[in-house]
């Protein structure tokens, strides 16, 4: 087990030195737009990660994964659960994770790509809110069963956390003129 993880991160660390490299070259790039390019790659796999994985080898392992396409039942169902059974944790961590797993998302993509202007940024929150969602129900047609929740609410959460973070890239870019 620890020589797959130290022989996965080995082999994630070479190919990205490489990666750079060639990109550094091709593109004539400064450091500083390797370290942006280096952050905005990093936040994408964090971003997957987060998004599909641990995936179940069999549906033994399954937990409670359905598909919700009525607004703010899943968030009231946490909020319930968090007064009626002191289930706060779970709750917090539900929502929380989904908004802020957007805002570093959207927050580094808007600084990457330099998404200033809201109908731009909207386009790129809409698209990565609906893409984090049918990634899910891709990944569960090819298991055969459904792995994880496909739920409107978390789409909800994605896009509050965008919008906080173009409000968040909003006063950076206006301290930084």
């Amino acid at each position: 087990m620890i020589l797959n993880l130290v022989f996965g991160i080995l082999f994630f660390v070479i190919l990205t030195i490489c990666l750079v490299t060639a990109l550094a070259e091709h593109f004539r790039w400064d450091v500083s737009e390797i370290i942006k390019f280096l952050a905005m790659a990093a936040t994408f796999i964090v971003f997957l990660t987060v998004l599909l994985f641990p995936l179940p080898l069999s549906q033994d392992e399954l937990g409670f994964a359905g598909i919700n396409i009525i607004p703010f039942k899943t968030i009231a169902g946490y909020i319930i659960s968090a007064v009626r059974d002191g289930m706060i944790g779970t709750a917090l961590s539900q929502i929380c994770g989904n908004i802020l797993l957007f805002f570093f998302l959207m927050s580094v993509l808007g600084w990457y790509m330099r998404l200033y202007s809201l109908r731009a940024y909207i386009k790129w929150l809409l698209t990565f809110a609906v893409m984090a969602e049918g990634i899910q129900a891709v990944v569960s047609l090819f298991l055969g069963y459904l792995y994880r929740s496909i739920d409107i609410d978390d789409m909800i959460l994605y896009i509050i956390g965008g919008l906080l973070s173009y409000a968040w890239l909003g006063r950076y870019a206006k301290e930084s003129e």
